[in-house]
């Protein structure tokens, strides 16, 4: 997954990262909740480094769309909010890759060697 931390640039970030960040995600939300700006500063920070020593950073020319966006590490509790989903800032798993069924082949319309199609007469 494509992550942008804003204000630093993109990471590609594992799937297999997930669940680690999602514990961080969680703790930073129940401090947004109770309202401990302090221990909502320190996750934030955690949160941030994690993704950095997880995610492989893009190149800056890099023109991927961003899958997830995080704050930028002075981020206030307000900008947090405005970015939090239903989830907190990191959905609870990416989506499972999906793997489209083969199309079925068509049927072919025309006649098969042994056939012969009618003739068409022509208009008088």
């Amino acid at each position: 997954m494509i992550v942008r931390i804003m204000g630093e640039g993109q990471l590609e970030v594992a799937d297999s990262h997930f669940p680690e960040l999602n514990k961080l995600d969680d703790e930073l939300l129940a401090e947004m909740e109770s309202g401990d700006g302090t221990g909502f500063r320190r996750t934030l920070h955690a949160l941030l480094e994690k993704v950095r020593e997880l995610g492989e950073p893009l190149p800056d020319a890099s023109l991927e769309p961003s899958e997830l966006i995080l704050p930028a590490p002075d981020a206030t509790l307000e900008d947090v909010r405005e970015l939090l989903g239903e989830d907190g800032l990191i959905p609870t798993g990416p989506e499972p890759s999906r793997t489209e069924p083969e199309p079925e082949p068509l049927e072919s319309s025309r006649t098969a060697p042994s056939e012969s199609p009618a003739p068409v007469e022509p208009p008088d």
